[in-house]
């Protein structure tokens, strides 16, 4: 009986070191995917022997690797408190791009009031981190901002520690004022020292297990979609994964598991959408990260090449919005300065733990163009990221 195409699932689980396949479970590891779409590389070479006649003989197979793209709704882990370290599998993920997981069951920073406050910056309290860039992509609640729930909470761009000042994506109605905290959350901020790891990735096809081992991050995009009324839209992140096929069980006889749902999706309104201390509306953004990835030849392993390693990554952000008058936000002047701006959106309904958090600290604005999209006149914006320490952050938090 042929193989049902509509029955298949996925997992994956950090592996303790190259070329050490982890032990993946089809329920403690089980990632909710869709679009699953795997592929085979093999690795051939022609023949030069002469036959005699004007026939060649076919090519040496050398061996194959393996690759799977797939896509992930993006959603909160949810639940009362942060999972614990390495438990959410979605933030495997995000390591795998060298985000560092930073796992917060209580609250950081206790409710306290902030001091020289502008419409952009404040002063945090004297119980607040000395360190530069300490809370550099984290949240915090506002406690003295109009609005309730989630417009509580902000995020912060920039954090100077021998005077606590704290400066935000956003600019405010008024000089900030009133008490600052920092709730307990679930982060990944990029970072330079996050280390090089590898994933094993199981997925099944109906009726077989296919594992995969050493398995890098060759390709990503988060992909924020606006959802109105126009457009019905989700946020979600594609990914595409290479590695290597199990050294000892490639494929096994074994029916594809229940994968357990996540509950309701998320979707990209009642939002908040900065660039360059500005609100803007339009369609969304999306988030690339473009990587290499080779092999070191190595005449030890039975490929003939050490396991894939990723050689270069370039992150780069895109977004699409409904264009402005010059006074508001003249965005060629600013990409004619090539000055760093900050970019940050959050979402989320349904309360803490499923509300998310993106921001880039510091990007650089390529020349754009109004376009005419459809009914509306539109500007897509390039924006290019040179840091590695703390320029991104995902944060989910608790508390709110």
């Amino acid at each position: 009986m042929a193989f049902n195409g509509k029955k298949y699932a996925a997992a994956l689980k950090i592996q303790s070191a190259v070329d050490v396949p982890a032990t993946v479970s089809g329920t403690t590891d089980a990632l909710i995917c869709y679009d699953l779409r795997p592929a085979n590389e093999t690795y051939t070479l022609a023949n030069p022997e002469t036959t005699g006649t004007i026939h060649r003989p076919g090519d040496a197979v050398l061996g194959r690797s393996r690759s799977v793209t797939f896509n992930v709704i993006l959603r909160g882990p949810g639940g009362a408190s942060p999972p614990a370290a390495d438990a959410w599998v979605l933030g495997r993920l995000f390591r795998l791009l060298r985000f560092t997981e930073e796992v917060q069951a209580a609250e950081v920073l206790a409710p306290a009031a902030m001091s020289g406050g502008t419409t952009t910056s404040a002063v945090f309290p004297a119980g607040a981190s000395a360190v530069d860039d300490a809370y550099n992509g984290i949240c915090v609640i506002l406690a003295g901002q109009t609005g309730t729930g989630l417009k509580k909470v902000s995020m912060v761009r920039d954090y100077v520690g021998s005077t606590k000042t704290a400066t935000f994506f956003e600019t405010f109605g008024g000089a900030l004022s009133g008490n600052v905290s920092i709730p307990a959350y679930l982060g990944y901020r990029f970072s330079a020292s996050a280390p090089e790891l590898f994933a094993s990735f199981d997925y099944w096809l109906d009726q077989k297990r296919y594992k995969m081992v050493n398995g890098v991050v060759s390709q990503a995009q988060l992909n924020f979609a606006v959802s109105n009324n126009g457009d019905t839209a989700f946020t979600y992140m594609s990914v595409t994964l290479t590695g290597d096929v199990h050294p000892s069980t490639p494929e096994i006889d074994e029916a594809s598991p229940a994968i357990a749902q996540g509950g309701a999706i998320p979707v990209f309104n009642d939002a908040d959408y900065w660039l360059a201390n500005k609100s803007f509306c339009g369609s969304g953004a999306t988030v690339d990260f473009a990587g290499q990835v080779a092999r070191a030849p190595c005449p030890g392993s039975l490929s003939g090449g050490e396991a894939p390693t990723v050689t270069e990554m370039r992150r780069s952000v895109n977004v699409n919005i409904n264009e402005v008058l010059v006074a508001t936000a003249d965005l060629n002047a600013l990409a004619t300065a090539q000055g760093y701006q900050g970019f940050w959106l959050q979402y989320g309904q349904g309360g803490p733990g499923k509300a998310i958090s993106f921001g880039v600290m510091d990007a650089r604005l390529n020349y754009s163009e109004a376009e005419i999209g459809g009914d509306f006149v539109t500007r897509s914006v390039d924006l290019f990221i040179d840091g590695i320490e703390k320029s991104m952050s995902i944060q989910f938090p608790y508390g709110f």
